[in-house]
């Protein structure tokens, strides 16, 4: 994302299927790939 957005804008179409929902800014660091391989880390993740 850009540094001067917030919030994704939208989610494309062709994505929908596989985004449960879009992450601000402020959280984007609890959602990073390397973490949510963590099915531990995952399981706990709320939003």
């Amino acid at each position: 994302m850009p540094e001067a957005m917030d919030a994704p804008l939208e989610v494309l179409p062709a994505l929908e299927p596989f985004v449960a929902y879009a992450v601000t800014r402020a959280r984007q660091g609890e959602f990073v790939n390397s973490r949510l391989a963590d099915p531990g880390y995952a399981a706990f993740l709320t939003y």
